[in-house]
Parts: C-alpha cells; sequence; structure tokens
C-alpha cells in the first residue's frame, strides 16, 4: 500500500483529483501505446537500418522485459519518497528515450533506446494506480480504475493503427522514426502537467 499522502484523499474527489488522474493516464497511454505501435514499424525499421531479426526481436522483447523489471522496484522507491517524483522521472526518461529511438542510425542504438523506454514506462506506471488509491474513495475509486481500464484497452488497440498511419504518412523510409516522434509532444504536455496537479508527497 503506498504511502504517499493527499488532502485529495479525505474528501470527496475534486476537480484537481480528476485533472491529475487524466495527467497520470496520458502517461500510461504513451507507454502502452509503444507495447503494439512498434509492431507495425518493424518492417520500415529493417529496410531504413538494414536491421537484423535479431535487433527487431529486442525493439519488441528489450521494451517489455525491462518494463516489467522497472514495476516493483519503482513501486516501492514511490512510496519512500513520493509517487510524483517518480512518475516524472519516468515519463521525462521514456520522452528523452522516444527522442533517441527516433533519431537511431544503427542496430545498437535503437536497442538501447529502446530498452531504456520499456524501463522509463515501468518506472512511472505504478504510481498511476498509487494515486488512484490515494486521490479517490468509494464509487469514484471505482469509477477511476475503470478509465484505467479503458485506456489500456484503447491505448493497445489504437498501437496498429496509430502506427500504421503514420508510415502511410511519412513513407516506408523514415515513417517509423515518428511511430516514436509522436510520444514527444504528449511526453512534454504530460511532464509539465505532472508539475502542476500531482499533489507532492508531503501534500
Amino acid at each position: 500500500m503506498t504511502t504517499a499522502h493527499s488532502n485529495f484523499a479525505d474528501h470527496t474527489p475534486t476537480k484537481k483529483s480528476w485533472i491529475a488522474l487524466a495527467v497520470l493516464l496520458a502517461g500510461m497511454f504513451i507507454a502502452l501505446l509503444d507495447t503494439s505501435i512498434v509492431n507495425v514499424a518493424l518492417p520500415s525499421i529493417r529496410m531504413s537500418l538494414n536491421a537484423s531479426e535479431s535487433t527487431l526481436s529486442w525493439i519488441i522483447s528489450g521494451y517489455a522485459l525491462t518494463f516489467g523489471l522497472a514495476l516493483i522496484p519503482a513501486g516501492r522507491l514511490g512510496d519512500r519518497i513520493g509517487h510524483k517524483w517518480v512518475y516524472l522521472t519516468g515519463v521525462a526518461l521514456f520522452t528523452i528515450a522516444s527522442v533517441a529511438c527516433g533519431i537511431a542510425q544503427n542496430d545498437p542504438q535503437i536497442i538501447i533506446a529502446r530498452v531504456v523506454q520499456g524501463l522509463a514506462g515501468g518506472i512511472f506506471l505504478p504510481a498511476v494506480t498509487a494515486f488512484i488509491q490515494t486521490l479517490f474513495n468509494g464509487k469514484a475509486r471505482g469509477k477511476a480504475f475503470a478509465l484505467m481500464g479503458a485506456v489500456i484497452g484503447v491505448s493497445t488497440a489504437l498501437g496498429p493503427i496509430v502506427g500504421g498511419l503514420l508510415i502511410q504518412a511519412f513513407g516506408e523510409a523514415d515513417g517509423w522514426r515518428w511511430v516514436f516522434f509522436v510520444n514527444i509532444p504528449i511526453g512534454i504536455a504530460t511532464v509539465i502537467a505532472a508539475v502542476l496537479y500531482l499533489p507532492a508527497h508531503d501534500a
């Protein structure tokens, strides 16, 4: 159970609580979108970077591996120092890693960037459920978790569609780069909104 504190948790959820939830779900959206959006970009990556089959496998499995490994340690770290700061760090790192993925010029660069991207996603995702527990109670908490579930489903389903549209729009040669660049404006906006709307550990 999280030890993060918020005066929101002691009252009926306010408008600010729901705004905070939107900020949290925006981060969750891009993290889960990247579990599926890259799948349709693999042929474009192979052609553009002359990537090996091993590299293509690492692009998928490396993300999932580091994502999963980071979840429990990140949740415990959030309990100690505050989930806001873990969330901010994770989203910022995810955004930077997305840039690195998009500008990669060879196999090692995209593998390393993708592994870091997965690690970053696993760092900030536990903060979403932790904040829902502290910001909401009763029926409002159930509604918040339902919205989280909807985001999980929608983001995963939209991945291949968005990826295909981006590659079609920007071409086979470089369209795959925009699969990663699409995270940048969302990531930046999420970091700014998190600073403004997520309660600090001792709030």
